[in-house]
């Protein structure tokens, strides 16, 4: 992978947890509450606006799309989850995205803006899925009840083990 894309999976992660309330620090990559603090601090010390919130997530799903696109006809295993996981980062942005738009929402203009934002993101998916049969994966509950029930399948697996040892060993003879 190219050093330019190295920090889009995570800042697409990023995105992803956005909470209602929430406003990014695009310079430092943080998330500041929304407080008067913070608002202090962001108006007049660390000048970091709506603007350069917005301009963060559209260059990330630009970019995240652009990574996709040029691994996603590529027959080699890393690329084929590769552009599996980025799909799904990709999808799972729009959370973030309505929590951005919860956000800012007496801000018309931004929200308008986010909006086109999920649309396009949204369109953009769905073409890729139908011309590529990529299927997002269900969510990450799922994803990691199976997970759990591999652990306990294995923790089975080695209790048995245990048990046909303990079987194995030769007993004491007592006398």
């Amino acid at each position: 992978m190219n050093s330019n894309n190295d920090d889009i999976i995570p800042k697409l992660k990023f995105i992803s947890r956005l909470n209602k309330g929430d406003k990014i620090n695009v310079k430092n990559m943080y998330i500041q509450s929304n407080n008067f603090y913070n608002w202090i601090n962001r108006s007049f010390f660390n000048i970091d606006d709506r603007a350069n919130t917005l301009m963060f997530v559209h260059t990330t799903v630009k970019r995240g799309f652009d990574l996709l696109l040029h691994h996603i006809d590529s027959t080699n295993p890393f690329d084929i989850i590769l552009c599996q996981n980025l799909y799904n980062d990709l999808k799972n942005t729009q959370v973030g995205f309505s929590n951005l738009r919860e956000t800012y929402i007496e801000d018309v203009m931004f929200s308008c803006k986010i909006d086109a934002l999920v649309e396009e993101t949204a369109a953009k998916l769905a073409e890729i899925e139908s011309k590529y049969r990529i299927l997002a994966s269900r969510d990450f509950d799922e994803k990691n009840d199976r997970i759990d029930r591999n652990v306990d399948k294995n923790d089975k697996n080695d209790r048995n083990v245990d048990k046909n040892e303990k079987n194995d060993k030769p007993k004491k003879n007592n006398t």
